[in-house]
């Protein structure tokens, strides 16, 4: 029993460790681009983000080859609302790029990290848990997404540009198009 014990406590000790050392991360602590895993330079000028490998691994491997092959370059923040930003393989004449031919990506939800102000996560598909799949579309929340905590998979943070995020979505109205046209001009790792 003592093992046993002594066991729970340690698993308990390494949890609180991990979630403090994501959430230190998380915290946008780190306030400049010379933080950045990655920056988006737009046409409204750059969204610098550190990403989360230990928390969402196959994420950010997915979204950091989607960076390597281009597949952000020359898109669109295409889809707006008051609480996020949407990024997609959209062209800004509407049309869309040529996806990335990798797997998809199962959901790496993570219970301790919320949807705030800043944080990048991915958007997912499919109706029930074995189903679901991770696209190319990520997403910038502007105000916190509670709905979507325990749901959706965070894989980064905004440590750079959120001020480019608030503008996109205060042009979206209620129709959810953005009326600013930012273009991600390219994706690069610095």
């Amino acid at each position: 029993m003592k093992r046993l014990l002594a066991a729970v406590a340690l698993f308990c000790c390494a949890s609180i460790l991990f979630v403090g050392l994501v959430l230190s991360r998380a915290s946008g602590a780190q306030q400049g681009p010379e933080t950045a895993d990655v920056i988006l330079r737009t046409s409204h000028g750059d969204v610098a983000l550190v990403l989360y490998p230990d928390v969402a691994p196959l994420t950010v491997e997915r979204f950091l080859n989607c960076v390597r092959k281009g597949v952000y370059d020359g898109t669109t923040f295409h889809m707006a609302n008051d609480v996020m930003v949407y990024g997609r393989i959209m062209l800004p004449d509407g049309s869309e790029k040529a996806a990335y031919a990798g797997a998809p990506t199962p959901s790496e939800v993570h219970d301790g990290l919320l949807h705030e102000r800043g944080v990048v996560g991915v958007v997912t598909y499919g109706a029930s848990e074995e189903w679901r799949y991770q696209s190319h579309e990520f997403y910038i929340c502007r105000a916190p997404v509670p709905e979507a905590d325990g749901v959706l998979t965070i894989f980064g943070r905004v440590v750079y540009g959120m001020e480019i995020i608030d503008q996109i979505s205060e042009s979206a109205g209620g129709d959810m198009v953005p009326a600013l046209a930012v273009t991600i001009d390219s994706v690069k790792i610095p």
